[in-house]
């Protein structure tokens, strides 16, 4: 029963990805990926500035086709543009690369925060062969290398990033980072780092690009194709059923959120697969290695400290774990098509 509901969550998450639309506007600053190899710590390296960067405002036409919000998310008019609740998420995301590896940063303003509590963390983590806790305040880069597509997911709370790269998931995985089942190795070899910024946060994360493909991608004049989205949550979202147990008629609570929205861009909208292409170059950027981008876009010379990860702590009255606006953080993510969309709704 078990294979059966992962081989049933995984189409269903095919589906919506397949279904996907590009939503809003979205541009490009610099013509090429610079090869630079940047300290994985959480900050903006000066050297990300040069280098090839998108931006993603997520501003398009609000409908189900172009967004996917669920719970106080949900779209409340016949025309499916109005949700009860703001969501205003928007994200930037940074390339480098070298001879090993990709690296990407991406920063996003979100100004709540919406994740789940560590008690449904460890939930999520003993279903080893589930999507993980991606319902909650988070990103997610689809990576594409000649029709060779796969996902790195990432939460804003630090806890994880994660590929998914067993067979029931259906991706053709070509870097080295570690799948959900094993995804605490991806933090013990320092392969990303989360960071809280006065706006939102930011992820940096390294991509070991594997061996069967680095003199294919990882040269100048290499490229790849990628696409964007980002989830968001409110700070006192409610959770909802799993939906393991749900297949078997069973209503308990499950470990992501029901109060949602997943906004993606740069996703082709005949087959949702990766649609912004991005070239290799191997010029290097003029940043001194010790210079990083403050919150205020300023360029610094970096103290030497890491960025401050999200940290476990009480959760409110319901479940989900948040912050206030002083930055202090209390408790420390494509998609399922509209028939899992209904499934997971609650039924309090």
């Amino acid at each position: 029963m078990k294979k059966i509901v992962c081989a049933v969550m995984a189409a269903l998450l095919a589906a919506l990805t397949f279904a996907a639309i590009p939503a809003g506007a979205m541009s490009t600053t610099n013509d090429a990926i610079l090869k630079y190899t940047p300290t994985i710590d959480g900050k903006l390296d000066a050297a990300y500035l040069e280098s090839y960067y998108s931006t993603h405002n997520f501003d398009g036409e609000r409908t189900s086709d172009n967004f996917w919000g669920s719970g106080r998310y949900e779209f409340t008019d016949e025309a499916k543009t109005v949700t009860a609740y703001g969501f205003d998420c928007k994200a930037t995301s940074y390339f480098l690369w070298d001879d090993d590896s990709l690296y990407i940063a991406i920063r996003v303003t979100d100004d709540d925060y919406g994740v789940v509590d560590d008690a449904h963390y460890a939930m999520a983590c003993e279903d080893t062969g589930g999507w993980g806790p991606w319902l909650q305040d988070g990103c997610m880069v689809n990576l594409s290398y000649k029709g060779m597509n796969f996902r790195i997911l990432a939460d804003r709370a630090g806890r994880y990033i994660s590929v998914f790269r067993e067979a029931n998931y259906g991706e053709a995985v070509w870097c080295d980072l570690y799948s959900w089942f094993e995804h605490d190795k991806n933090a013990q070899d320092g392969l990303f780092c989360t960071s809280q910024t006065k706006d939102g946060y930011l992820v940096e994360m390294k991509v070991p690009v594997s061996a069967n493909y680095r003199d294919k991608v990882l040269k100048d004049g290499g490229s790849f194709k990628y696409s964007i989205t980002c989830i968001d949550s409110p700070a006192d979202a409610k959770y909802g059923l799993d939906q393991g147990l749900l297949v078997e008629g069973i209503e308990k609570e499950g470990y992501n959120l029901d109060d949602f929205m997943v906004m993606s861009e740069g996703r082709n909208n005949i087959d949702g697969s990766p649609s912004i292409k991005a070239k290799l170059s191997s010029a290097t950027p003029t940043a001194k290695s010790d210079t990083v981008v403050d919150d205020s876009g300023n360029v610094i010379k970096n103290d030497g400290t890491k960025g401050t990860t999200g940290v476990s702590g009480a959760a409110n009255n319901n479940g989900s774990a948040q912050t206030g606006d002083a930055g202090i953080v209390v408790g420390a993510a494509t998609l399922l098509a509209a028939a899992c969309f209904i499934a997971i709704k609650k039924h309090r």
